[in-house]
């Protein structure tokens, strides 16, 4: 009896301890927990205090336009003026007196699932969207997409529908598992048809949006070494005049280049909410700059 007795209290002893490690463990796993939920949301009101002050900003740009401002001067998102080759001279922001709404009127929007995400969250009026989840400079000319007032159609029967004054490209996600140097050589070929079939047009080359630094750092080829060096090639069709790069990475970035976990719920696409201020941007200052 005794010598059960002591085993009784020695599995007691044991369990207990076992219970002890596991509360601590579990506590070291909540607050690990609580610790990562501050610091998205923290990331969130960031963000959120960024696109606010933008936002109550340009009404003040628009009603202050020529006054305040000296000749050739234009306003850049974020109150900031960037430079540097590649830079175009700002005639094609929108104009003094020039509401949102015109600054899209005759644009064409081309792109894959985060041009989508623009003109389902944007609220872009004006605009022509040829765009789907799958797009591609490799599939571009060969698949039809559905397009507002036009139904089912092709990207040449896009591009002889009218004469467009704005041309934004986002296209390369989908082509990072192709070796790259066809898929830069691709890429140029399809901007020179855009220059050909519209020449009056502005071309806004757009920098593909990073994805997370988990996601990155557990993918072989959707990673963000991929996208900056895919980026840094399309940037170099740019002349700043005609053909014009914009890069809105920095405004949802991490600060170290990932795109941040606070603004994203599947490491690749930002949250809805976003899309109308990256449309907002666009409008305050696409004329070949960086995101503040």
């Amino acid at each position: 009896m005794e010598k059960k007795r002591v085993n009784k209290t020695w599995r007691r002893g044991l369990l207990l301890l076992l219970v002890a490690a596991f509360s601590l463990s579990g506590a070291g796993v909540f607050q690990r927990k609580i610790e990562e939920n501050r610091r998205q949301n923290s990331q969130r009101q960031e963000v959120e205090k960024t696109f606010e002050q933008m936002l109550e900003k340009q009404p003040a740009e628009a009603d202050g336009a020529g006054k305040e401002q000296s000749e050739g001067e234009q306003p850049q998102a974020g109150g900031q003026n960037t430079g540097g080759t590649g830079q175009s001279s700002g005639e094609e922001q929108q104009a003094p007196g020039e509401s949102r709404e015109e600054f899209f009127q005759d644009t064409l929007f081309i792109g894959d699932s985060r041009t989508v995400g623009l003109m389902e969250y944007g609220q872009i009026q004006g605009a022509t969207f040829f765009a789907n989840s799958g797009m591609s400079v490799y599939h571009i000319y060969d698949k039809k997409v559905s397009v507002a007032g036009m139904g089912d159609v092709s990207f040449d029967e896009v591009l002889s529908s009218k004469k467009f004054r704005k041309i934004f490209v986002m296209l390369g996600i989908n082509e990072l598992g192709y070796p790259m140097n066809s898929t830069v050589k691709k890429y140029g070929g399809f901007i020179d048809t855009l220059r050909q079939r519209q020449p009056d047009a502005v071309i806004y080359i757009e920098a593909n949006l990073h994805v997370t630094q988990k996601r990155s750092a557990q993918d072989a080829i959707y990673n963000n070494a991929n996208i900056d060096l895919f980026n840094q090639e399309i940037a170099k069709l740019a002349d700043g005049k005609q053909i014009r790069y914009v890069d809105v990475n920095p405004l949802f970035d991490d600060g170290a280049g990932n795109l941040a976990e606070g603004y994203t719920n599947d490491a690749t696409h930002v949250l809805g909410k976003y899309y109308q201020v990256w449309a907002d941007w666009l409008a305050a200052g696409a004329d070949g700059q960086t995101a503040p």
